[in-house]
């Protein structure tokens, strides 16, 4: 077992099939997490410093990667992911020895230029975040845990009479009282499409996520200049990022990859999990009211962005189109989870059947420079606590705009 470091987008891109099949025996879910949609979101977010990924390979296996962006002065290393779009997370084959790769992973960076690193938002209880972390403590890395929000998840296993009576008959008839109120203004339909299935229609996923970043910016991300479609660089990136997630045969430098229909065929002629979008639009006589994009991975599902049309807020058309494609996805029966790709609050709560907890770990390198680092930004963190909190102890509310407060104002409409 040995380490290697991969510098520069082109030689991760070399090796993308094994990396996508790494990807595939992982425990990671996330399609954002595959070779290529890491590679768009630095080339995008971070084009003026090297990608950098410790590598960790059994022979000529690859067997875990952890792909490093960096920002500021020292350099600090960061994972490929922000509040636009999640990116890139660590990545270990589960049936080896977690302590040995961690172990490897940290002697890789412990090579590498970074003084330190905060990884944020990491789902620190999963396995192979924990043996990562254990394997810090040893090598005598310093670091700091901040604990940040839960993320909700849905169990898409049960039946849809099962979720209905989960639900209650209260939250039943709210959404049955927003169905009719459409009814009554118009058609109303539920319109999904979905990367993986040919549509006969000759309508695209791809015009269905523009329509839906259209739809954002007629709202009050339009009105506060943050909605995608107001920015041109991020609109088009945001078109090639899910091109990537749609499957391999959308990415231009891999012709050789190929769709399947319950997976991907690399180029060594070996499977590999399924991953696609799927746009979920609810319509009124032609409209669309209310979006809401997904992408999805093996058998889980994500939705990480909602918009709606506020002249019918007072329908409730985010909570509807989540409800029926919440529905829809149960009524495939071959999708285990739903998760719903951020903070855990009253708007999604209601749904939620479990929680796992997002954190950003610190970690600064062995030494005094290392502990320097991971106690500075410690005293920042608890300095912005306090900022936030006030003279009296009492929360001063948002301190920031961030996408994934924004996506929470767009589902709470009622």
């Amino acid at each position: 077992m040995r380490w290697e470091c991969l510098e520069g987008v082109e030689a991760v891109r070399a090796r993308a099939a094994a990396w996508d099949n790494l990807w595939s025996r992982s425990d990671e879910t996330s399609p954002t997490a595959r070779c290529e949609a890491v590679c768009l979101w630095h080339a995008h977010f971070h084009p003026k410093v090297p990608l950098r990924v410790i590598a960790v390979l059994d022979g000529n296996e690859l067997i875990a990667v952890l792909p490093l962006s960096s920002r500021g002065w020292p350099q600090v290393g960061t994972l490929p992911s922000n509040d636009w779009v999640a990116g890139g997370t660590l990545l270990i084959d589960p049936d080896r020895d977690l302590t040995r790769v961690a172990d490897c992973l940290l002697e890789g960076l412990t090579h590498s230029p970074f003084i330190g690193c905060v990884f944020r938002g990491v789902p620190i209880d999963h396995a192979a975040w924990r043996a990562f972390t254990d394997a810090s403590v040893r090598a005598g890395w310093h670091h700091v845990l901040q604990p940040l929000h839960d993320i909700g998840t849905i169990d898409l296993t049960p039946s849809w009479q099962q979720t209905e009576t989960r639900l209650g008959g209260n939250y039943r008839r709210q959404m049955a009282k927003a169905q009719r109120r459409l009814e009554a203004a118009g058609k109303l339909e539920f319109v999904m499409r979905d990367s993986s299935v040919a549509d006969a229609t000759g309508s695209s996923w791809e015009a269905a996520l523009r329509e839906g970043w259209e739809l954002e910016a007629r709202g009050w991300k339009g009105r506060e200049g943050t909605a995608i479609a107001q920015q041109p660089g991020l609109m088009a990136f945001m078109a090639r990022h899910a091109a990537a997630l749609a499957g391999p045969s959308r990415i231009p430098d891999h012709p050789a990859l190929a769709t399947g229909g319950v997976g991907d065929i690399d180029d060594a002629g070996q499977r590999v999990a399924a991953c696609g979008v799927r746009i979920a639009t609810l319509r009124l006589d032609g409209r669309p009211i209310a979006f809401l994009y997904c992408w999805f991975g093996k058998d889980c599902v994500f939705t990480p962005k909602i918009a709606y049309d506020e002249s019918y807020a007072e329908c409730s058309p985010g909570k509807l189109v989540f409800y029926w494609n919440l529905r829809d996805l149960i009524g495939d029966g071959h999708w285990r989870l739903l998760d719903m790709a951020g903070p855990l609050a009253d708007y999604n709560a209601k749904w939620a059947t479990g929680a796992y907890a997002a954190t950003t770990l610190v970690l600064g390198k062995p030494g005094l420079q290392g502990r320097l680092f991971a106690a500075a930004y410690a005293a920042r963190r608890r300095l912005r606590d306090w900022r936030k909190r006030g003279p009296t102890g009492a929360s001063r509310g948002p301190a920031g705009n961030t996408a994934s407060d924004q996506d929470q104002r767009a589902a709470s409409a009622s």
